[in-house]
């Protein structure tokens, strides 16, 4: 049994009413983390409305039970079979390190190591700059890039009638690319007047390809329900997940050469292990006339998924090519400085996430969520969110729905932004956050992150 539910009350329903991946681009993320930074939460951009009011079970997102399968109940009003998006959403993100006039330095580096003429300082006062400069860049050089993508009519939700409960559908593909900075010494050496340094760059990258199958159903009776002045509602889902995964070193010393990319793309291919795993998710919400709380317990099987070695068997690349150094490479800052692994499984670790959404006036909500427990992204990165926000959903239907909200990571980057979102005539949603923490790039301060997301979905 459902509560009933007015059209101006706490809950609003929508009106009556390929899976393709963008390929792996490695070279051009490298160019952004070598020439400079430009603009492009479980390692996904949230979609739609959520980029702003987070992993909660908003009462206007048609991805609130993406979060929080308990949910899938409610975005369906009593009367009605089905509710879906329209469009792809798509959103991405891009994020760099701590890292002011980063760029700079590297980019002098690989100067002088390609030509020890192109500056007129002493060696001394070149082998103090660049040495305090690595390991900056060790410790904080790093660019993250994150693209989500949800299928066409994804997520799609229907209330047979044979039964109280709605099923949710919904299919999605998440990537992300990470690079970071191995440092090691930079040296002189007089009888070949050359400078050399094994400093590398680490590339991590992920395609995460998944489809979702969910339940959820109110479990109080009607009479009960409006003796406790609210419904619990629980659900399950289940996801397939199929993950590509690869790393890869890549020599400073050896990126000057024409056939870089053909380099990457064939050591990405050749690192790359895909594997497919199962997932199981819970939830559970609470929702009254002018209030919900929920609780979703996240992949409690903990599925493992691996990444291709790197650092092994580098006798069978050719003596004295790119690979070969590149290889040997990751092996010493595998094997002896401990500083990568040469073999390695992403887990999608067991977590908790709270929300909740609290109606002050008609139309305008406020809400939050938040991770319990840190949890490694795709590519290794901490995250533990904790999210605020508050948005007004005017009556009048061809007045934008206006969002603001704020998130911040309690671990790993450290990173707080700020977000907002409009959404027109009930179905275009348009998001975008900005990191409040700065860097400093060609002497022009920057976002150290910022993203966006655009969704198409049915009405309200």
């Amino acid at each position: 049994m459902r509560l009933s539910r007015s059209k101006h009350s706490f809950y609003r329903h929508p009106s009556s009413s390929y899976l393709r991946i963008l390929p792996f681009v490695a070279c051009s993320n490298l160019a952004l983390f070598i020439s400079g930074y430009a603009v492009a939460g479980e390692g996904v951009v949230n979609p739609g409305s959520t980029l702003t009011s987070g992993a909660t079970s908003a009462s206007n997102s048609v991805y609130a039970g993406v979060f929080n399968p308990a949910v899938g109940s409610l975005m369906i009003a009593p009367k009605e079979s089905f509710r879906m998006g329209y469009l792809p959403s798509f959103g991405t993100d891009a994020e760099v390190g701590q890292v002011d006039n980063f760029i700079d330095d590297l980019n002098d580096l690989v100067d002088i190591i390609d030509d020890p003429t192109s500056s007129n300082d002493p060696v001394q006062t070149l082998l103090d700059r660049f040495n305090a400069a690595l390991i900056k860049m060790g410790d904080e050089g790093y660019v993250k890039n994150s693209v989500s993508i949800h299928a066409p009519i994804m997520p799609l939700y229907w209330q047979p009638s044979f039964l109280d409960g709605v099923f949710m559908l919904d299919a999605s593909v998440n990537t992300q690319l990470k690079a970071s900075i191995l440092d090691a010494p930079l040296e002189f050496h007089s009888e070949s007047t050359s400078f050399t340094t094994a400093t590398s760059l680490y590339l991590k990258g992920a395609i995460e390809k998944s489809l979702a199958l969910g339940y959820s159903q109110a479990l109080l009776d009607k009479p009960l329900a409006k003796e406790y002045g609210g419904q619990l509602f629980a659900g399950a889902k289940l996801s397939v997940y199929n993950i590509d995964l690869s790393k890869q070193t890549f020599l400073l010393e050896k990126l000057d050469g024409k056939d870089v990319d053909k380099v990457i793309k064939d050591e990405y291919d050749r690192n790359l292990v895909s594997t497919t795993n199962v997932g199981l998710d819970l939830g559970l919400a609470w929702v009254a006339d002018n209030y919900r709380v929920g609780a979703s317990l996240l992949n409690i099987n903990q599925p493992s998924f691996d990444y291709g070695a790197i650092g092994t068997n580098c006798q069978t690349r050719k003596e004295g090519s790119v690979e070969r150094s590149n290889c040997e490479s990751a092996a010493t800052f595998a094997k002896e400085r401990g500083d990568i692994k040469t073999l390695e499984s992403h887990v999608k670790a067991a977590r908790v996430v709270v929300d909740g959404e609290y109606q002050i006036l008609s139309g305008w909500t406020v809400g939050g969520s938040a991770d319990l427990a840190a949890f490694d992204d795709l590519v290794g990165s901490q995250n533990q969110w904790v999210n605020l926000s508050t948005q007004y959903v005017p009556s009048i239907h061809w007045v934008p729905a206006v969002r603001v909200g704020y998130q911040s990571n309690l671990v790993g980057s450290q990173l707080s932004a700020v977000t907002a979102g409009l959404t027109f005539w009930g179905i275009l949603t348009l998001d975008a956050k900005m990191a409040l923490d700065k860097v400093t790039v060609d002497g022009n301060s920057a976002p150290r992150s910022a993203g966006f997301s655009i969704s198409i979905a049915e009405a309200f």
